[in-house]
């Protein structure tokens, strides 16, 4: 479970791009670019730091956190054991904690990093886009650290689904207090809630008749975890949204043009919220499900419209966390292709790809005991296929009825509107063929002339 591990309060002064501060940590860092120092300059200030304890290790490329250091400019560092980075070297990319810590207060924030010295196994980060609050107390609820997939090493995910970021474990609350000595630090080592099993899905819900066809795309995540749940209250979601224009064409080639993608995007969803999607056309239909679900219910929701064997993929899960909706339009503004009068539409959709999904926190309930963890979970992108399509059907006889009442409407409307233009039309039909009769009258007079000469003879 957790355990405390106190720090000495130890003042140094350290030189940080040319700054100067107090700080002490296990490892008692300074801030290798021009104006930092080097990761082993770092770490060889603890007189407790011993190299030896730190391998290389051709086979292991996970990410190891080892300390922090906080910077004269606001900055903060993060130092990194990788045992393969010699042979292979997988920087890490991101880091995700938390400056909160209340039950209320704890976001945790995916922050990129940029690498500043490396040595042998060793590397020192700098954390992009943060500075260190202005208070006397200040916290860090470091829950995990990223890394880039690397296939060749790495294990696949067990769907069709794209792994993008790995996730390692850090599970460590750093307390940094001022004092007149300088900063005292302690540490506390907490859980951490690791994903085991996850699949990034969506449903794709049919618009009713109308001219175009508009659709809505349910997305969401299929998840178990290493901890057993009673009741799931709440997840933070971290993702990233693309617009995309979506061509197909007659070879079956298919193009795919994104115009806007989004940076990180963070949500915090509850199992007490329930979503409506509202489908668009004439006799759509109003979709409702709790955003927080078990399988179960899930299939026993969805299932109708998908084949047993095409939900294989969810046997293995518990939970669906279903967070983020878009729309699906066929636009009408397809190209069309063939030969001479023959012509096929291909059309033209607008959709929203969504990927790099990851979970950043849950809070539950187990065994009567709530818990509120951050968790451990790779950053991974779905299909973009739907996993399950859900008809506009008209089973009910009324609803058809209805259907054919507006199909004749339309009809009737469309022949009402052009009625007037084909009227004109006819009307110039009608001209053209009288000046036809009088040319043809004009050109064969001579002709006819001639033969009643000739006959009369």
């Amino acid at each position: 479970m957790k355990r405390m591990k106190k720090l000495l309060a130890f003042a140094l002064v350290l030189l940080i791009g040319g700054g100067i501060f107090l700080s002490a940590f296990p490892f008692r860092a300074s801030a290798t670019t021009a104006n930092y120092s080097s990761v082993l300059e770092d770490l060889n200030r603890d007189p407790d730091f011993d190299v030896t304890l730190y391998p290389h290790n051709a086979s292991d490329y996970s990410l190891k956190f080892l300390t922090m250091a906080e910077g004269a400019g606001g900055e903060v560092f993060i130092y990194v054991y990788q045992p393969a980075a010699p042979t292979k070297f997988l920087p890490a990319t991101s880091i995700v904690f938390s400056t909160g810590i209340g039950a209320d207060d704890r976001s945790y924030v995916d922050y990129d990093l940029s690498l500043i010295s490396m040595d042998g196994v060793f590397q020192k980060y700098r954390v992009q886009d943060f500075a260190v609050k202005d208070a006397a107390t200040r916290y860090y609820a470091f829950s995990q650290i990223y890394r880039a997939y690397d296939g060749s090493i790495d294990p696949p995910p067990s769907t069709d689904n794209t792994i993008d970021y790995k996730a390692f474990p850090i599970g460590q609350l750093w307390t940094a207090i001022d004092s007149n000595e300088g900063v005292n630090y302690s540490i506390q080592y907490e859980d951490v809630i690791d994903v085991t099993e996850k699949h990034v899905g969506f449903v794709r819900y049919n618009g009713g008749f109308f001219f175009f066809q508009e659709d809505v795309d349910s997305h969401y995540v299929a998840f178990s975890v290493d901890h057993e749940i009673d009741q799931l209250l709440e997840v933070d979601i971290c993702y990233r949204t693309r617009k995309t224009t979506i061509v197909p064409s007659k070879s079956g080639i298919t193009t795919e043009t994104t115009s806007v993608t989004s940076d990180r995007l963070y949500d915090t969803l509850s199992a007490a919220e329930v979503f409506e999607v509202n489908t668009s056309g004439f006799f759509s239909k109003t979709y409702k499900y709790n955003r927080i679900q078990k399988v179960s219910d899930f299939i026993a929701n969805e299932g109708s419209n998908a084949d047993a064997s095409d939900l294989d993929y969810l046997q293995d899960k518990e939970w669906v966390l279903r967070f983020y909706e878009s729309p699906y339009v066929d636009t009408l503004q397809g190209s069309s292709s063939g030969d001479g009068l023959l012509t096929t539409y291909t059309g033209k959709y607008e959709a929203t790809r969504v990927f790099e999904i990851a979970f950043f926190r849950m809070a539950f309930i187990y065994d009567g005991v709530y818990y509120n963890l951050g968790v451990v979970d790779d950053k991974q992108t779905g299909s973009n296929q739907p996993d399950i399509t859900v008809p506009q059907n008209y089973d009910d006889e009324w609803e058809k009825l209805l259907f054919w009442i507006a199909l004749i409407a339309v009809v009737v409307f469309i022949i009402f509107f052009f009625g007037p233009v084909l009227t004109m039309c006819k009307m110039i039909f009608s001209c053209l063929a009288a000046l036809l009769q009088v040319v043809w009258w004009c050109v064969s007079l001579p002709f006819r002339v001639l033969k009643r000469l000739l006959s009369s003879q």
